[in-house]
């Protein structure tokens, strides 16, 4: 607490000698309600952030896999080509394809990420000539989205489809 006296030419600032200092022992009301209301705030932006940070993780891993099982159905081709041999590719719902050469006791597997399966099991002959049988073969990721791939004779592609 500061008094002034007004001496002449000058004011003067006394001072009281036992000034006590009083500090707060808590928060108010209001300033509780305001600090809990930004925490509830920044958690429900961190969860959405993470529900599309872990979509986008598994879209990516999701494109990886399709393309991987496409990678390997074009490898079966060229090795039975090249080696002028049929080979049996095996699609387990454990996760993993595996495609087996009898003739030359020669296997390969693909094993696709954590938290995708095959939803059956499914066998693809490939042909000495690098031609694989037709037919689909459905991958199955964690939040139950289906991914198609389907082998296709006449034309000998390979079509995709997402999401189906």
């Amino acid at each position: 607490i500061c008094m002034y006296i007004y001496c002449g030419f000058y004011t003067a600032c006394i001072w009281r000698i036992n000034m006590k200092f009083h500090y707060k022992k808590a928060f108010t009301l209001l300033e509780l309600l305001i600090s809990i209301s930004i925490i509830i705030v920044v958690f429900s932006l961190s969860f959405r952030g993470k529900k599309i940070l872990d979509a986008t993780i598994n879209n990516i891993k999701a494109h990886t896999a399709v393309s991987n099982m496409c990678d390997f159905l074009s490898y079966s081709k060229f090795y039975c080509n090249k080696n002028n041999s049929s080979v049996i590719i095996n699609c387990r719902n454990k996760g993993y394809a595996e495609f087996v050469d009898t003739s030359k006791k020669f296997s390969k597997k693909l094993k696709l990420p954590k938290g995708f399966n095959f939803i059956t099991n499914y066998s693809i002959n490939c042909s000495n000539e690098g031609v694989l049988s037709s037919g689909s073969i459905y991958i199955c990721d964690s939040y139950n989205n289906f991914y198609k791939i389907t082998i296709s004779v006449g034309v000998d592609t390979i079509n995709v489809y997402y999401g189906e």
